[in-house]
């Protein structure tokens, strides 16, 4: 029996082959058509990886083609996460009068607020910018000014509802955090 290489793969020689393809012997299962059916098999096999292939690229390109899309809201990007921190700042120049309203978000920095780079950092940088005075601490009895100011909202998950003033202790934490107010 004779065999030849075809691309890799062994097949028998012609006269071995079906009749239909110029071989001497008839039926498919004759003695020797088995390597015929064998280098079938093989080639079959290559089939499957190669359509394994195509299919496994073909998943990776859509699954790429999803990554970092950016869906669009009425021109704005909308961001993949929440804001860690988003706040609505309040500010009243005398008591009773009209406030300005102003809104912050950090991280990503945004919001109505005049300068929201330069508040998002005066927030992120100071100690515990919320946190209530601590109880008989002896404050001055200076009135610094009339301001007032009420902020509200979401810091790094947790609700604040802080209000600040100019008046004796509150001038101690309006100026910890007092370039927001401006």
């Amino acid at each position: 029996m004779v065999f030849r290489q075809t691309r890799g793969v062994a097949a028998a020689a012609s006269e071995h082959l079906p009749s239909r393809l110029g071989g001497r012997l008839g039926g498919r299962n004759q003695p020797g058509a088995a390597y015929v059916q064998g280098a079938m098999m093989m080639n079959m096999l290559r089939a499957g990886t190669g359509a394994r292939s195509i299919l496994i690229a073909a998943v990776c390109a859509a699954a790429l083609s999803a990554c970092g899309s950016v869906h669009a809201n009425s021109g704005t990007a909308v961001s993949a996460h929440p804001a860690k921190v988003s706040l609505v700042i309040q500010v009243a120049g005398k008591p009773g009068a009209k406030p300005h309203r102003w809104t912050l978000r950090c991280d990503p920095v945004g919001g109505t607020h005049p300068n929201p780079a330069a508040a998002c950092h005066t927030l992120l940088h100071a100690k515990r910018p919320f946190a209530p005075l601590p109880d008989h601490v002896m404050c001055p009895m200076i009135v610094a000014g009339s301001k007032t100011a009420t902020i509200s909202g979401t810091w790094f998950g947790k609700h604040v509802d802080s209000h600040f003033n100019q008046r004796g202790c509150g001038n101690l934490r309006w100026n910890k955090i007092g370039q927001v107010f401006n």
